[in-house]
């Protein structure tokens, strides 16, 4: 009997060795990975647009959408120069909840023209950082909202327009998780003097967290909103 007692508490003992060693394992193959995106590929390009064509173009919003960009700039300019990447990273995730910039649109006009047909198109950086029970976990995701309109040329009213669009233009995320758009509603809202329309875009995204390719763990984010107004003349 003691003998077998023995033999279950070896038994046990083993298991538990195996389980923490596979853990330890598995944390630092993670771990490692983690170290290899760092701030992730996104992120990096985002930077570059920001820190060095931001003038007009690139606008920093904080969690209340204001505009914060200069604000950013004078912050974090000599981290950028410096190639502190981690550090911009952390100040985004607790200051920011987007950088934006209009999406150029070639356009061709005749003046002579009744009506002028316009439309407009911004993109949105979206940077998350949640935790998957101890390991923590980014996600970069760039989107573009925009929609098509007329107006007529002699008074700049706007006489039509559509819903508005919405496209998931790329993400970034470690090899582990993966990152999916969903629940989107977009909508056209004339304004009261009809010389301008506002296009939003609502979502929700879903991140999850996979060990040895199954899914063990997500999170569901959101509902995000981002808008564009588009003008006449």
């Amino acid at each position: 009997m003691k003998r077998t007692i023995r033999k279950m508490r070896y038994i046990i003992m083993a298991v538990v060795y195996i389980c923490l060693f596979s853990t330890t394992a598995l944390a630092a193959e993670y771990s490692k990975e983690a170290e290899r995106y760092g701030p992730l590929e996104l992120f990096t390009e985002v930077c570059e647009g920001f820190f060095e064509t931001h003038r007009g173009t690139y606008r920093a919003l904080d969690k209340d959408g204001n505009d914060v960009t200069d604000k950013f700039l004078e912050e974090y300019q000599m981290a950028y120069e410096n190639g502190q990447y981690s550090i911009i990273a952390e100040g985004f995730d607790n200051e920011l909840s987007t950088i934006t910039w209009a999406e150029d649109i070639e356009k061709t006009r005749n003046t002579r023209d009744l009506t002028i047909s316009d439309s407009v198109k911004q993109i949105f950086y979206i940077r998350e950082t949640v935790t998957f029970g101890v390991q923590k976990e980014s996600f970069e995701l760039k989107v573009a909202v925009g929609g098509d309109y007329e107006y007529l040329n002699s008074t700049g009213i706007i006489i039509g327009h559509d819903q508005g669009s919405f496209t998931t233009v790329s993400y970034s995320a470690a090899s582990y998780c993966s990152c999916n758009v969903s629940n989107v509603t977009t909508n056209g809202k004339l304004s009261s003097n009809k010389k301008s329309v506002c296009f939003s875009a609502t979502f929700n995204v879903t991140f999850s967290f996979k060990k040895l390719g199954v899914e063990t763990d997500k999170k569901v984010l959101g509902p995000y909103t981002k808008s564009v107004t588009g003008f006449s003349h």
